[in-house]
């Protein structure tokens, strides 16, 4: 069984990482044009 807290940790990492990967998208996109 995976435990818990691991699962947590990753879900917060995969969120954290696609957050950032969004916002700097957006941030890239606003700032080109």
């Amino acid at each position: 069984m995976i435990p818990a807290a691991l699962t947590i940790l990753v879900a917060v990492l995969v969120a954290t990482t696609v957050i950032f990967h969004h916002i700097t998208v957006i941030w890239c996109a606003g700032s080109a044009g």
